[in-house]
């Protein structure tokens, strides 16, 4: 879902360069709601980039939490 969403937000106009989407977890009771969002500024390759590497600390930030948030200094993700 997040290789989804990350290209979606890449491929945004330059004010919009944002996407959002959920999914039933694994379990079917738990459904997933997830964002990533670039600053307008960003060109499509830099917003790429950023979302990677937001996406990249998933593991080391939000390991074991049901919901968490990365923040860089031009993009974010949630889920």
């Amino acid at each position: 879902m997040l290789t989804d969403l990350s290209s979606h937000a890449v491929t945004g106009a330059s004010l919009r360069k944002y996407a959002a989407d959920n999914v039933m977890g694994p379990d079917f009771f738990l459904r997933i709601y997830a964002l990533m969002q670039c600053t307008p500024d960003l060109s499509q390759q830099n917003c790429s980039d950023c979302l990677t590497t937001a996406t990249s600390r998933i593991s080391s930030n939000c390991y074991g939490k049901i919901g968490c948030r990365v923040l860089q200094p031009s993009c974010n993700l949630r889920y």
